[in-house]
């Protein structure tokens, strides 16, 4: 099957929003990391930036099973400044 990249409408959010919060607590379980438990990132604010910002979802067959944002910002925030000098 032939993945599909598609920007996501409302209706998709929740779904995407339970992938996260799996891959979250998968992350923690198998390699302690904690930056993505839930509720790091609330529905409500994922529902926002599917409506302002550029939301995708990937999908294989009929399943969604992955999700990412693009954000064109004119400024790098601060926070990002540890990172280095790479585009995000």
């Amino acid at each position: 099957m032939q993945p599909i990249i598609y920007r996501v409408s409302a209706t998709d959010v929740p779904l995407l929003h339970e992938i996260l919060i799996a891959c979250g607590l998968d992350l923690q379980v198998r390699f302690g990391l904690t930056h993505w438990i839930p509720p790091i990132y609330p529905l409500e604010n994922m529902l926002k930036d599917a409506e302002k910002l550029e939301v995708y979802a990937l999908k294989v067959g009929e399943s969604l099973v992955g999700t990412f944002t693009l954000e064109f910002a004119s400024k790098v925030p601060l926070s990002y400044i540890k990172y280095g000098k790479i585009h995000w």
